[in-house]
């Protein structure tokens, strides 16, 4: 299918940049995590603190999360790439990418809702074993679940509203919703 000929919103132009950056910055930042996870030998621990320590916290996947950090990390580097290179394709009035970036947009909110969740249960419970300090770590890992879900919101939400506007839609050659 062709791109529309109609001049790019400044909507899909901002929502396109904005994801473009994004997604290579997560790129970036799985590329190092994966080569830091792999030879600075994370799966058999983090330095001053050896696995067993975290096994009190495995019912939250911590453990889980560092044993598995490659394939997470890989895993990471193939979706931002995905988006990257539709972000690239929205930039260039493909359809299809319209459609994709409210996907991962979509997926995006839950994600923000399950890591706030997972971030604030973590929290709690690793808070209750902590003897000084109980109340701050709650305190601090329940702003820090209410900061990501501002965040993700905002972006992937922003996202979705700006690529549903009439006039974006009208420029992909789509009837209003």
């Amino acid at each position: 299918m062709e791109a529309p000929a109609s001049p790019r919103p400044r909507a899909v132009t901002v929502v396109g940049w904005i994801w473009l950056v994004l997604a290579l910055i997560r790129l970036a930042n799985g590329l190092l995590g994966f080569f830091i996870w792999r030879f600075g030998r994370l799966d058999e621990g983090i330095p001053f603190v050896p696995i067993e320590a975290l096994k009190s916290a495995h019912a939250f996947g911590l453990e889980w999360t560092l044993r598995h950090g490659a394939a997470i990390f890989a895993f990471q580097i193939v979706v931002a790439s995905a988006v990257a290179y539709s972000a690239f394709a929205l930039l260039q009035m493909k359809p299809w990418a319209r459609i994709a970036i409210i996907v991962v947009a979509c997926l995006g909110i839950l994600l923000t809702v399950g890591i706030s969740v997972f971030v604030a249960v973590a929290t709690m419970a690793l808070a209750r074993e902590a003897s000084a300090g109980a109340m701050q770590a709650r305190v601090a890992g329940l702003s820090a679940a209410v900061v990501i879900t501002l965040v993700g919101l905002l972006l992937f939400g922003g996202t979705i509203y700006l690529l549903r506007r009439r006039e974006v839609r009208a420029a992909f050659g789509l009837p209003p919703a």
